[in-house]
C-alpha cells in the first residue's frame, strides 16, 4: 500500500488557471520524493492536495488507503488521523508562523489534536532542544531571523512527530550554514523512516535530499519519475523543463553529480534521560564527538541518533554520555548506511 496515490488529477485556481493537468503519482512509505519543475508548474500545489488544504477538481487522491476527499476531512474522526499523520512545512515562514511566542508556536499543533497541556509542554521541550532553539523559546517569532523561522516553522511539525513531512522549497532563501544544517536534518529524518516529499528548482542540493524525482513541465504536467541520479543526467529534460539554461548544461555535471559525502546513522540506547535539559546535555556530549554532523534526542524512547562521516566505536559514544552523567553501552541498536 502507497502513503499517498493520486490519479488523474486536474486542479485549476478559480476555475480558469490551470496547476495540475491529468497528475498521477504514488509514494511508497519511507521514500524521498522531490518535486521539480519552473516556478508556476504545479509543484506547491500538488503539496497543498497531499496536505488537504485544496482539493481537486477531477481525479482521486487517497492517503494511507483512505479516500481524500473535503466530505471525509468533514468527518472530526477521520481530519484528527489525517492531520496528525501528515506535516507541511512552507516555503514561507512568515505564513506559518503566527503566536506570540516560539514555545506556544511549537504547541499549538499538539494542544488542537488533544494533547494535555503536560504532555504539550514535554514535546516543545524535547523539539526546541533538538533543534538547538532552547534559547529562543521565550522570543516572538516576527523578531526572528529567517533562519531562525524556517527552524521555529520545522519545530512545530516535529513535535507531532508525524510519518509524512510535506516541505515546500525547504531550502530557499536560507544562508549556507542554515541551508547545510536543513540537508542535515532531512538526511536524519530519512533515516528514521520519515517519508519525505519535497517541492524544489534547486538542483544542486538535490542528491543530498532525494532519492527519487517527479519532474513537471510548464503545462502542468509530470514528464518524468525516475531516480535522482538519472534525472540529473538528462540535461535535455531539465532544459525542457526550464530547470537550467542552456549555457549551464556545461556545467551541471560538476555542479550536482559530486558524490553523496557517506554517513552513518546509528540509534543508542540511553538510560538516566528524565527531562529536556538531558537531551541536551547529551546532545552536546555526542555532537562534540569527530565526524559527528547531526544528533537528535528522543526522550520518549531514551535514544540517541547520531549521524557521523564513519561509525563511531562503542567506547567512544560511551564515554561521550558517561562524561555527561548518564549511561549507554555505546553499542548501536539501529546502525544504517546513509
Amino acid at each position: 500500500m502507497s502513503v499517498f496515490e493520486c490519479t488523474d488529477l486536474h486542479f485549476a485556481y478559480l476555475g480558469r488557471f490551470p496547476a495540475l493537468d491529468g497528475v498521477s503519482l504514488r509514494v511508497g512509505y519511507g521514500e524521498t520524493v522531490a518535486l521539480l519543475g519552473a516556478n508556476g508548474c504545479g509543484k506547491s500545489t500538488l503539496l497543498k492536495l497531499l496536505d488537504g488544504l485544496l482539493f481537486a477538481d477531477r481525479g482521486t487522491f487517497t492517503a494511507f488507503g483512505e479516500p481524500v476527499t473535503e466530505e471525509n476531512l468533514e468527518d472530526e474522526q477521520f481530519n484528527q488521523g489525517f492531520r496528525a499523520r501528515i506535516g507541511f512545512v512552507f516555503q514561507n515562514s512568515d505564513a506559518q508562523v503566527f503566536s506570540p511566542t516560539v514555545r506556544e508556536e511549537i504547541a499549538f499543533g499538539c494542544l488542537q489534536l488533544g494533547l494535555d497541556r503536560h504532555t504539550a509542554d514535554a514535546r516543545v521541550d524535547d523539539v526546541l532542544a533538538m533543534l538547538d532553539i532552547t534559547e529562543l523559546a521565550d522570543r516572538a517569532p516576527f523578531q526572528l531571523s529567517g533562519g531562525q523561522k524556517k527552524r521555529v516553522a520545522i519545530a512545530s511539525v516535529l513535535v507531532m512527530n508525524p510519518e509524512v513531512l510535506l516541505f515546500d522549497e525547504p531550502t530557499a532563501a536560507l544562508d549556507p550554514r542554515t541551508q547545510f544544517w536543513l540537508i542535515e536534518l532531512l538526511e536524519q529524518l530519512r533515516a528514521a523512516g520519515k517519508t519525505i516529499v519535497l517541492a524544489t528548482h534547486d538542483l544542486d542540493t538535490l542528491p543530498d535530499l532525494a532519492d527519487r524525482c517527479v519532474v513537471f513541465s510548464e503545462e502542468h504536467r509530470i514528464v518524468a519519475d525516475a531516480p535522482t541520479a538519472e534525472i540529473l543526467d538528462n540535461h535535455d529534460l531539465l532544459l525542457s523543463a526550464n530547470l537550467i539554461h542552456s549555457r549551464a548544461a556545461d556545467r551541471i555535471t560538476t555542479t550536482v553529480r559530486a558524490p553523496r559525502r557517506a554517513t552513518t546513522v546509528s540509534v543508542y540506547t540511553v538510560d538516566g534521560m528524565t527531562c529536556a535539559a538531558c537531551t541536551q546535555k547529551i546532545g552536546k556530549a555526542l555532537r562534540g564527538l569527530p565526524g559527528v554532523t547531526a544528533v537528535g534526542v528522543d526522550l520518549a524512547t531514551a535514544t540517541a541518533t547520531v549521524t557521523a562521516t564513519e561509525p563511531l566505536s562503542p567506547p567512544t559514544v560511551r564515554a561521550a554520555v558517561t562524561a555527561a552523567g548518564y549511561d549507554t553501552s555505546g553499542i548501536a541498536r539501529k546502525p544504517a548506511a546513509a
